[in-house]
């Protein structure tokens, strides 16, 4: 038979005080409901983290203390970055940019996620590597326009999940690098791209480049590699 918990039991014959105020009474049986779903769930949060008991000895609380560590570890992030990267619609429905990722922050293709300034434009993220991916702009409505539309990106790479683009990578590529003092990527030849696939099957040309690290227009400094 298991030993009853003694911060269980504590609370409990307090709780048989006929004289306890009524708010001193309703703090006891709340409190004695979070400890009983506490031993309920074995020192373990609702989403199954282990944390140490008060009760635990010291042993045992380190004990638990590690087993968090090893627990929370796989649900963090190995490496992230985050920007805000400018695309440009000329007279289209669609538009888009090249970003380039800090230089070796990343050991295998980033989830990245996006957002723009402008309500009416949806954005896909695609051409996903450790060094770059492709950040594109379309019209709800279909509609052509010429306007700039700011995308808010968070990159973001976990222990055991790679990305997967959604379009794909084809002909040569080109090295553009960062000239921006101070900035993370300067100085540094970035390898990306020189084309991309739209979501109809066309092929275009990268023409515009942007550094993800400092938000630099860093389009005229491509170089052909292929």
């Amino acid at each position: 038979m298991t030993d009853p918990d003694p911060q269980y039991v504590a609370l409990y014959q307090r709780l048989r005080d006929d004289t306890l105020p009524p708010a001193e009474r309703a703090d006891l049986v709340e409190q004695l409901h979070t400890r009983y779903l506490e031993l309920l769930r074995g020192g373990k949060t609702t989403g199954g983290l282990p944390y140490p008991d008060p009760t635990d000895p010291v042993a045992e609380g380190a004990d638990a203390i590690r087993s968090l560590a090893e627990a929370i570890d796989p649900r963090t992030p190995a490496a992230w970055a985050g920007g805000q990267a400018t695309v440009n619609v000329s007279a289209s429905v669609t538009g888009s940019t090249t970003v380039t990722l800090p230089v070796g922050r990343f050991t295998k293709a980033p989830q990245v996620v996006g957002s723009a300034s402008n309500s009416l434009y949806n954005v896909s993220i695609s051409a996903l590597t450790t060094a770059s991916f492709l950040a594109s702009v379309r019209h709800l409505n279909e509609s052509s326009s010429t306007t700039t539309v700011y995308v808010s990106w968070s990159a973001s790479q976990l222990s055991s999940v790679a990305a997967v683009a959604s379009q794909k990578r084809v002909g040569g590529e080109e090295s553009v690098t960062c000239p921006t003092p101070g900035c993370e990527n300067e100085g540094v030849p970035i390898s990306i791209p020189s084309t991309y696939v739209d979501d109809e099957g066309a092929e275009h040309p990268v023409t515009e480049v942007v550094c993800g690290a400092c938000g630099a227009d860093i389009s005229s400094t491509a170089q052909d590699l292929s």
